[in-house]
């Protein structure tokens, strides 16, 4: 059941708008709890491939078996995120501007990278440094253009390997702007069934080309691109434009209505991975020889996040006791860091588990649990260096990105409205007892009403 509360009047409203000033971003919790779950799952994964991919119990062996879908998390986490300030514009009016977008996305992004990339040239690959072919190579890794290689060729252009989701990722910061206008309001009940759609298109006619091959890898690097991913992203807009309707009609949700749009994201998310995983197999997955051919393959991962956008939803909209778990210090400090956890995870794993060889044997499982503890631990703290001295300075940098239109509800005014609308009604006797919140003119005022939103951070 869907409360709505009655929005804070005029009055209120100009007391907490200024048109001149910077745009207000309110802070969404427990959202860096998702991106630490997801950067750990990725990491649980890569590990647990690195060595043999040991038994393990089945709850774990099915979160390790497809610890990937990290990687959609974040995608449908970029989709809601980044969208977000245009899903606010077209109901607040406001100009979200193009050129800071971008130069955000690229203070955000591109340090950190390359970063990480000069220094697995320095330690490992200082041979590219030498000749015209390894500094091309290294031209299209830094430039991000080797996500356009050849599936077959692609691996060969990436210094670490993690690194094909950030060219896809930066494919989707200039495709924005453009597509943005597709998903405000409800437009992305349309949009939305069109971009899954296509993308299916686009991966049938990937099988038909390279479905036959023996190295499945060849297929998924055909899908590993922003057409075949699309899907990830368009996910998390449509969260973003319900987002932003709820808020600007100052809606709130009963607790339980948020408990349970999280309760059946985690087991949408949960329920493809396990029936893939029991019911349809590796092999068969990859190759779509089994009874379901390649349906599993086609709609596994936009499956997961679609569910993945409703449990961003649940847990970020209205608190609850997942919000408050996924608020934890610890868990908020691994999602601040989460970008450097996926950049440095695989190289320092690689690079610890040098000259062990992949085995089921004892000596296998231990190197495994050797590797979860000593490894995450190495990660956290290069991730931790990263971002204190390499990505927290550009940050710092980063400009605001929309602007509020004089004449119109600006996205501070929305935001109020929402604020005093999620906050719980104070009993009658305390209302009783407190002043009214006083602005300054005539005019009618609003008992709940508050003189400015709850604190606001960047993406």
């Amino acid at each position: 059941m869907i409360l709505s509360t009655p929005a804070a009047p005029a009055r209120a409203d100009a007391a907490t708008t200024s048109l001149s000033g910077p745009p207000v971003r309110r802070h969404i919790q427990g959202l860096d709890g998702i991106r630490a779950v997801a950067a750990l799952l990725v990491l649980l994964f890569h590990y647990w491939s690195m060595t043999g991919r040991q038994p393990l119990p089945t709850p774990l062996l099915v979160v390790a078996t497809n610890g990937g879908v990290g990687v959609d998390i974040f995608f449908a986490i970029s989709g809601f995120i980044l969208f977000l300030p245009w899903a606010r514009a077209a109901w607040t009016g406001a100009h979200v501007d193009v050129r800071r977008f971008l130069g955000n996305r690229f203070l955000r992004v591109v340090p950190a990278f390359w970063f990480n990339a000069g220094v697995l040239v320095v330690i490992t690959f200082p041979v590219v440094l030498f000749s015209v072919d390894g500094l091309g190579r290294l031209f299209l890794y830094g430039s991000f253009l080797a996500g356009f290689a050849p599936p077959s060729q692609a691996p060969s252009y990436l210094l670490n390997d993690v690194a094909w989701t950030l060219c896809i990722e930066v494919c989707f910061y200039l495709a924005l702007p453009l597509v943005a206008r597709f998903f405000v309001r409800d437009r992305w009940k349309i949009a939305l069934p069109v971009v899954l759609a296509a993308t299916i298109v686009f991966k049938l006619v990937a099988i038909a080309r390279y479905g036959h091959l023996e190295n499945a890898g060849v297929l998924i690097g055909a899908f590993r691109n922003i057409v075949g991913m699309f899907g990830e992203f368009a996910a998390g807009m449509a969260v973003a434009a319900v987002w932003a309707k709820l808020e600007h009609r100052g809606v709130q949700l009963r607790p339980a209505v948020s408990l349970g749009c999280t309760v059946v994201g985690i087991a949408g998310v949960w329920a493809p991975l396990t029936f893939n995983q029991y019911f349809v197999g590796r092999e068969d997955y990859l190759r779509g020889t089994g009874e379901l051919g390649w349906i599993p393959l086609l709609t596994m991962f936009p499956t997961v996040a679609l569910f993945a956008g409703v449990a961003i939803f649940g847990i970020c909209y209205q608190p609850n006791v997942v919000t408050r778990l996924l608020s934890l210090r610890p868990i908020v400090y691994l999602g601040a860091i989460s970008y450097g956890i996926y950049l440095w995870h695989l190289p320092l794993g690689q690079w610890l588990s040098r000259g062990v060889g992949p085995g089921v044997d004892p000596a296998s499982r231990r190197m495994l649990l050797s590797l979860l503890v000593v490894g995450t631990v190495v990660t956290i703290a290069v991730a931790a260096f990263s971002h204190r001295f390499v990505e927290k300075p550009f940050l710092l940098k980063k400009a605001p990105t929309v602007t509020p239109v004089p004449g119109t509800p600006s996205a501070r005014t929305t935001l109020s409205r929402w604020s005093a609308a999620v906050r719980p009604p104070a009993p009658a006797a305390a209302r009783a007892q407190r002043p009214e919140p006083s602005f300054a003119g005539p005019g009618p005022r609003h008992p709940d009403a508050v003189p400015g939103p709850r604190p606001m951070s960047d993406a």
